[in-house]
Formats: structure tokens, sequence, C-alpha cells
């Protein structure tokens, strides 16, 4: 599980519910399962435009 997300992009992003650790430890945060590199990711609440352009920045495609 990482703290940052993938770059897939996040239209593979599939929200998953947190245990109670989780909600406790990482109130901010959410989970998030990626369909495409098949991880589980710890991320601040995803804003779909945001993603997309940071996914995009890490494969070097603009």
């Amino acid at each position: 599980m990482k703290l940052t997300v993938c770059g897939c992009g996040t239209g593979h992003l599939e929200r998953v519910e947190r245990s109670w650790w989780m909600r406790l430890l990482f109130p901010g945060r959410r989970l998030y399962y990626c369909s495409a590199c098949r991880s589980t990711r710890l991320v601040r609440k995803v804003l779909r435009a945001r993603a997309d352009t940071a996914a995009r920045e890490v494969a070097g495609v603009r």
C-alpha cells in the first residue's frame, strides 16, 4: 500500500472501504484500488482532472 497516486490515471481507480485503523491514522485519506497496475493506494481524495494531469506528467505525455 502506497501513499501516492499511481501514473495510470483516475479512470482505473476504484474506491475501497477503509479499515477502522486506516480511518483513525489517516482521516484525510481515502483507499483506492487501481485495476491497471493492481495496487492499493491510500491517498488524499482524488480530484479527477488534477490526478489525470499528474498522471500524464509522470508518463511524459502532454
